[in-house]
């Protein structure tokens, strides 16, 4: 008696095939029902036109000035020394310029090195804070003339 009491409370399943044959057969009709229309009869509805939003710039970050570093010896050696080997023409490229500069550097004696160095401590003893306005560089270069008095 349990058995039979159990099986009836279970619903039946839906056929699956038939649903999907109704639901052809709908697609069908509705095709049918397009075709019947006649053209022109009916507008087109326009395009809609999407508007975007327009995009936030992002703020740009200021960059930080940095402080020019006065050249090194070697920096105003090669400065100096490169026209002259380039006009000398016994060297094509620029690679081969930098090359002999190279050795050039390297074969210096001591006492050679010695007056690149000082020429660079000269420059970097005159060197100006490019970061400051002109009248703040124009008050520090003034400070010196004040101790004369």
């Amino acid at each position: 008696a349990d058995g039979a009491a159990a099986s009836a409370v279970v619903a039946p399943k839906p056929d699956v095939h038939q649903a999907l044959k109704a639901l052809g057969d709908a697609f069908v009709m509705l095709g049918n029902a397009i075709k019947a229309i006649p053209e022109g009869s009916v507008d087109a509805p326009a395009p809609a036109k999407v508007k975007k939003e327009p995009k936030v710039k992002k703020e740009k970050k200021e960059k930080k000035q940095k402080e020019k570093r006065a050249p090194s010896a070697y920096n105003l050696f090669v400065r100096e020394n490169s026209s002259k080997l380039r006009a000398s023409g016994k060297y094509e490229t620029q690679q081969e310029v930098m090359q002999a500069l190279g050795a050039a550097w390297k074969a210096l004696s001591p006492a050679g090195r010695a007056v690149w160095d000082a020429k660079a401590k000269a420059l970097a003893g005159n060197a100006v804070d490019d970061t400051q306005p002109d009248d703040v560089a124009e008050e520090h270069s003034d400070d010196d003339d004040d101790d004369d008095d």
